[in-house]
C-alpha cells in the first residue's frame, strides 16, 4: 500500500489529479484510529508538491504540510486552524474585490456539501507586494450516513502561471490597441500552395480603409478583390505572386474604386513559408490618396517650374526682343499643349498689334494676315475679381468662349482666331500696361486649371521684366555712346593737357637749365667783383626759386590729372638722410638755426619704398621748417616701428621752434594753394608743398598730421608703412675696392658724349666736363648719337630724351641693341618734373636719370656711381679757385682667376678677337657674359676701349690653362 500512494504521489509530480492522492490518503485514513489516520496522512502528504489540509466538520485542521502552511502564510498549525475556524483571512478575487467570509472556499464546501473545484484566489504578501494567487479544490468526505465527516483542501501557487497570463493579457491588449490606432490596416494573408488566399486577421481600420467589415474579408477574399480598380488587379497580383515566389519584402500601390470615390492603396508586408508550405503575410495596408494627390500637384509644379525656367532661360540668352517673343510663344505653347498663343502689344490708337505667335500644326497662322487689328479682344480688358492673382494682377480665363457672355462681335474675332477657349494675362513693363499674353485652345472649349493659369502669369510677369530691360539697355547702350563720346573728348583733353605740361616742363626747365648752370660757371670767376658776384648769387637763389615753382606747380597738375603713381625700390635709407643733412645743412647756418637729425640705433637702412617721394615730403617738410624759423633749432626724428602682424611702420617728425600756426589755419593748411599768414609775410612759395607732401603721404599707405602752439613751433609727423630688407650684396667689397684702388692702371683718357637738340645746353655740360680733361664730342640728335657711337665707342653718353626727329629713347635703345652697345653707360637728360617719366627712361635701357636744370653735383655722383671716378673739389689758396682732382676707382685688376668660370669657347674666341685686334667682336662677346659674372663686363669694355688687346690676349691666354698647369 506504501508504493502504491508512492506511485500516486509521483505520477501526480508529473501532472496527475490530485484529487487521486487525496482519494488514497482519505482511504487509508479509513482503516485505522484517528490519532493513526492523522499520522499516517501527515506522512502521505508532507512531501507532497501542492499544500493538502485536512479539516473536520467545523473547520478544525485535523492535518496539514509544510507547504499548505507558507501558501496561506501561518507559522503553525494551531495558528492555521484558529485562522480557519475564524475565517480569519482576506482572500481577493482575480477583478481585485474581497471575498466575503461565507465566500471562502472551506465555507462554502462546508454550506452546501458540493466540491469545489479550480478556485483561484488571491491573499496578500507580508511584504506588500503584488498577490499570491493559489488554486484551491476542496473535496468532502461523507460517512456511510451521508454526513460530511472530513473536507481535504489541495492548495497550488499559481503566482508564475498568473504573471504570465497578465502579462499577455497586456500584450494583447497593447498590440490590440495599436492595432486600432494604426494609421492603416493591419492584415495577415495565408496563400496556399495552390495559390488560394486568405485573410486570418485584419485589423478595425480596415472599415476606414476598405469601407467594409472585417467579417466579409475574413470570409471571403474576393471582397477584396472586387473593389481593385481594374487596370491595377492584374498588377497587385503579379506583385503578390512574385513576391511568395522569391520570398522578398513586397511593397506595391494601387487604385480601389468605392462607389465614386477613387483612392489610392499601398500595401507592405514579407512573407515567410510555413512547413505545411503555405505562406503567411503579415503586413499594413495604408491610404496614400492625400500623398498621391500631393506628388500629382508636385508633378504638376516641377513641370510649370520647369516650362517657366525655359523661358526664362531663352529671355536671359539675349535682350533682343524679337528671340525672346519667339522662344516665349513656342515653349509656353508645349508647356500649355494649347492650339495658339499670342503677344499683342498696345499701340497709341489704342489697337492691339501682332508681334509674335506660335501656332500648332494643322491651324493657319494669323501674324503675316492680321498685322494690325482694332480693339480685338474686349475681354482683355475685364477685371473679373474672381480671376485676380495674388499680386492683384486681373487676368481673364474663357473656358467656353460661347458661355462667357462674350458680345458678337468679340465672338466673331474668337472665331476667326478658330478659338474655343483662351487665358489672356497683361504684361506690364513697370507700372505701365504694355500688352497681352493670349493662349488659345481651338479644338475644343477647356477649362484651366490654376497650375496652367499660373503658368502664364509668371511668364507674363517675366516678358514685363525682359521688354523693361531691353529698353532700359537701350537707353543704356545710347547713354554709353553718349559717355564714349564724352569719354573720348575728356581722352583727347586729358591728352592734351598731358602734352601741354609736358611741353611745359621742357619749354621751362630747359632754359633755367642754361641759366643756373653758366651761374655755377660765373660764380667760380673770382675775376668778378663783389659787386656782380652779388648779382649773379641773386640770380642763383631766384633761378633756383623759380624751378621750386614751376616743380611744384607742375606736380600739383599731375595730380589733378589722376597720373601719380607709386614707385617701390630698395634704398638706403641712412644714405637719403645724410643727403637731406647735406643739401639742408648749408641753409639752416646761414639762417643761424641747428638742424639735428635724431634717429633710433635699430633704423633699418635699407627699406623699399617710394624712395623719390619720401625724399619730396622731407625736403618740404624741412624746408618749410627752416624758411619760418628765426631762432631756435629744426630737429628731423626717425623710428621704426613693427606691427603686430609682423608689418614695418617708419615714423618721422619734423620739429621747429617757430611762430606755429593759429588753429584756424590748421584746417586749412594741406589744401592746395592754401598759405599761414606767416607764409604771406614772407613772400615765398604757391602754398602747393604741403598739398602734394600730403597726397605722397596718403598714395604710400600713410598720412602725414600736424600739431602747433602758437609762439612755440610745430609738429609735423609722417607714417608710412615699409618693407625692411636686407643690404645687397656689394660685388666688391669695400677692402677689395681700397687695394684696387692701389693698384689702379694707367690714367684713362675718358671719352663722353653729350646729345641734345639744345647747343647752350650741350655747352653747358661741355663747359664742365672738359675742365676734367674729359674727352667730349657732342650730337643734336638720335641719328647723329648713334652715329657718333659707332665710330668713337664714348664711355658715358649724356642723353637728352626729348629731342625732335628721334628722341633720346629711341637712340638709346638702338645704342643698347647694337654689339658691344650695353656696355656703355647711358645717362639720361630731361626738363620732365614727373617721376613717372624715371621708370620709363630706365625700362627703355638708361643707367641713370638726371633732371633738369641740373647740378654740376650731381654730374660728378653719377660719373662716380656709373665709372668708379671721384671728381674731388679742392681749394686753391693762392687764387680761390675750384681746381678738380680726379681719382679713379677702378675695378680690382683681371686675373686668370676670375675669368675661369666663363666658358672655354668664350675664352678661345676672346683670345683671337684680341689677336685680330676687332673691337667690335670684343664688344660683342662681352654683352654674352651671363648674369651671374656681369661685375667682368666694365673692366673688360674698359680694356677695349682703351686698345689694351695684348692684355686680353695675356688674361684669356693664361686663363685657359688649367690651375695645376699654372
Amino acid at each position: 500500500m506504501t508504493l502504491f500512494l508512492f506511485d500516486l504521489i509521483h505520477l501526480e509530480f508529473w501532472g496527475w489529479p490530485i484529487a487521486i492522492v487525496a482519494s488514497a490518503g482519505v482511504w487509508w485514513l479509513q482503516r485505522g484510529s484517528r490519532h493513526q489516520r492523522q499520522d499516517h496522512f501527515q506522512r502521505l502528504v508532507q512531501d507532497t508538491p501542492v499544500g493538502m489540509i485536512l479539516f473536520d466538520p467545523n473547520a478544525a485542521v485535523l492535518a496539514s504540510n509544510q507547504l499548505a502552511l507558507e501558501l496561506l502564510q501561518v507559522g503553525t498549525e494551531e495558528e492555521l486552524c484558529w485562522r480557519a475556524m475564524r475565517a480569519a483571512w482576506r482572500f481577493w478575487r482575480e477583478d481585485g474585490t474581497l471575498l466575503a467570509p461565507e465566500e471562502f472556499p472551506l465555507e462554502q464546501v462546508l454550506l452546501t456539501g458540493q466540491p469545489l473545484r479550480d478556485r483561484v484566489i488571491g491573499i496578500e504578501q507580508p511584504d506588500g507586494a503584488e498577490y499570491r494567487w493559489l488554486l484551491i479544490n476542496a473535496m468532502p468526505q461523507r460517512s456511510p450516513m451521508g454526513q460530511i465527516e472530513q473536507v481535504i483542501c489541495t492548495l497550488s501557487d499559481i503566482t508564475p502561471q498568473k504573471q504570465i497570463e497578465a502579462a499577455l493579457q497586456h500584450s494583447n491588449r497593447r498590440y490590440q490597441k495599436l492595432s486600432d490606432n494604426s494609421p492603416g490596416m493591419i492584415y495577415q494573408l495565408v496563400v496556399q500552395p495552390d495559390g488560394l488566399m486568405h485573410f486570418t486577421y485584419v485589423s478595425s481600420a480596415c472599415e476606414e480603409i476598405l469601407a467594409c467589415p472585417a467579417e466579409p474579408l475574413l470570409d471571403d477574399i474576393g471582397v477584396f478583390w472586387q473593389q481593385v480598380h481594374p487596370d491595377d488587379l492584374l498588377g497587385l497580383q503579379q506583385s503578390l505572386w512574385k513576391s511568395g515566389e522569391l520570398l522578398a519584402p513586397w511593397d506595391h500601390t494601387w487604385r480601389i474604386q468605392i462607389g465614386d470615390q477613387l483612392k489610392w492603396l499601398r500595401g507592405v508586408s514579407g512573407g515567410v513559408q510555413q512547413t505545411d508550405d503555405t505562406i503567411t503575410w503579415d503586413g499594413l495596408i495604408t491610404d496614400v490618396t492625400d500623398r498621391k494627390h500631393f506628388e500629382e500637384r508636385l508633378r504638376k509644379s516641377i513641370e510649370r517650374e520647369r516650362s517657366i525656367a525655359r523661358v526664362i532661360q531663352q529671355m536671359r540668352q539675349t535682350l533682343k526682343l524679337e528671340r525672346i517673343f519667339s522662344a516665349t510663344t513656342e515653349e509656353l505653347r508645349d508647356a500649355l499643349h494649347c492650339d495658339r498663343v499670342v503677344i499683342y502689344r498696345l499701340s497709341a490708337d489704342p489697337q492691339e498689334r501682332i508681334v509674335s505667335e506660335s501656332v500648332a500644326p494643322g491651324w493657319s497662322p494669323i501674324l503675316q494676315s492680321s498685322p494690325a487689328i482694332g480693339q480685338l479682344f474686349t475681354p482683355h480688358w475685364l477685371q473679373i475679381q474672381a480671376n485676380m492673382d495674388t499680386m492683384g494682377v486681373s487676368y481673364c480665363n474663357v473656358s467656353n468662349i460661347y458661355d462667357a457672355a462674350l458680345e458678337d462681335n468679340d465672338i466673331q474675332c474668337l472665331e476667326h482666331l478658330q478659338a474655343k477657349a483662351y487665358l489672356s494675362v497683361p504684361i506690364f513693363c513697370g507700372h505701365q500696361l504694355w500688352g497681352f499674353l493670349v493662349a488659345y485652345h481651338n479644338a475644343s472649349p477647356r477649362t484651366w486649371d490654376s497650375a496652367e493659369v499660373k503658368i502664364v502669369l509668371q511668364i507674363g510677369n517675366q516678358l514685363g521684366v525682359a521688354v523693361q530691360q531691353a529698353e532700359l539697355l537701350e537707353r543704356t547702350q545710347k547713354q554709353a555712346r553718349e559717355l564714349q563720346e564724352a569719354k573720348e573728348a575728356a581722352d583727347a583733353a586729358n591728352r592734351a593737357k598731358s602734352e601741354f605740361l609736358a611741353n611745359m616742363s621742357h619749354e621751362l626747365r630747359t632754359p633755367l637749365n642754361a641759366i643756373l648752370g653758366f651761374t655755377q660757371l660765373m660764380g667760380r670767376d673770382r675775376d668778378l667783383s663783389l659787386e656782380y658776384q652779388e648779382y649773379v648769387e641773386i640770380i642763383s637763389r631766384s633761378g633756383e626759386h623759380l624751378l621750386s615753382l614751376i616743380n611744384n606747380v607742375l606736380e600739383m597738375s599731375k595730380i589733378e590729372a589722376g597720373r601719380l603713381s607709386l614707385n617701390e625700390t630698395v634704398f638706403d635709407l641712412h644714405q637719403l638722410l645724410e643727403n637731406l643733412r647735406s643739401m639742408l645743412s648749408l641753409r639752416a647756418q646761414n639762417k643761424g638755426l641747428a638742424l639735428n637729425f635724431e634717429s633710433d640705433s635699430k633704423l633699418p637702412q635699407f627699406i623699399k619704398s617710394d624712395e623719390g617721394k619720401l625724399n619730396q615730403i622731407l625736403i618740404n617738410l624741412l624746408s618749410n621748417a627752416i624758411k619760418f624759423t628765426s631762432t631756435g633749432q629744426v630737429t628731423l626724428s626717425v623710428h621704426c616701428t613693427a606691427t603686430a602682424a609682423g608689418a614695418h611702420a617708419l615714423w618721422l617728425a619734423v620739429q621747429d621752434t617757430g611762430p606755429g600756426i593759429i588753429p584756424t589755419e590748421l584746417q586749412h593748411i594741406f589744401e592746395a594753394f592754401s598759405q599761414t599768414a606767416t607764409g604771406m609775410q614772407a613772400h615765398e612759395g604757391t602754398g602747393l608743398g604741403l598739398a602734394i607732401s600730403q597726397r605722397f603721404a596718403l598714395l604710400m599707405g600713410g598720412q602725414i598730421t600736424v600739431n602747433s602752439t602758437v609762439g612755440q613751433g610745430s609738429s609735423f609727423e609722417l607714417t608710412i608703412p615699409i618693407a625692411v630688407v636686407a643690404p645687397p650684396t656689394p660685388i666688391f667689397a669695400p677692402a677689395q675696392l681700397r687695394e684696387a684702388q692701389k693698384r689702379a692702371a694707367v690714367p684713362v683718357e675718358w671719352r663722353m658724349l653729350i646729345v641734345d637738340d639744345d647747343p647752350i645746353n650741350r655747352k653747358l655740360l661741355s663747359k664742365l666736363l672738359t675742365k676734367q680733361d674729359i674727352t667730349v664730342q657732342e650730337a643734336g640728335n638720335g641719328l647723329d648719337a648713334i652715329a657718333t657711337w659707332e665710330c668713337w665707342h664714348p664711355h658715358l653718353i649724356w642723353m637728352d630724351m626729348q629731342m625732335p626727329g628721334m628722341d633720346g629713347m629711341t637712340a638709346t635703345q638702338r645704342i643698347k641693341a647694337l654689339p658691344g652697345g650695353a656696355a656703355t653707360v647711358i645717362i639720361a637728360l630731361t626738363a620732365s618734373a614727373f617721376e613717372e617719366q624715371r621708370q620709363k627712361i630706365l625700362a627703355a635701357g638708361c643707367d641713370d636719370f638726371v633732371r633738369k636744370p641740373f647740378k654740376k653735383e650731381e654730374i660728378w655722383q653719377c660719373i662716380h656711381n656709373h665709372l668708379q671716378v671721384d671728381f674731388l673739389s679742392q681749394e686753391n689758396s693762392s687764387d680761390r679757385e675750384s681746381g678738380l682732382t680726379i681719382h679713379r676707382h677702378a675695378q680690382p685688376p683681371l686675373t686668370p682667376d676670375l675669368l675661369l668660370p666663363l666658358p672655354p669657347t668664350w675664352l678661345q674666341q676672346m683670345h683671337q678677337a684680341a689677336a685680330r685686334g676687332s673691337d667690335v667682336c670684343l664688344m660683342t662677346l662681352i654683352a654674352e657674359i651671363p648674369p651671374p659674372h656681369q661685375h667682368l663686363t666694365q673692366p673688360l669694355t674698359q680694356l677695349v676701349n682703351d686698345f689694351h688687346f695684348d692684355q686680353i690676349m695675356a688674361l684669356t691666354d693664361r686663363s685657359m690653362l688649367s690651375p695645376e698647369n699654372r
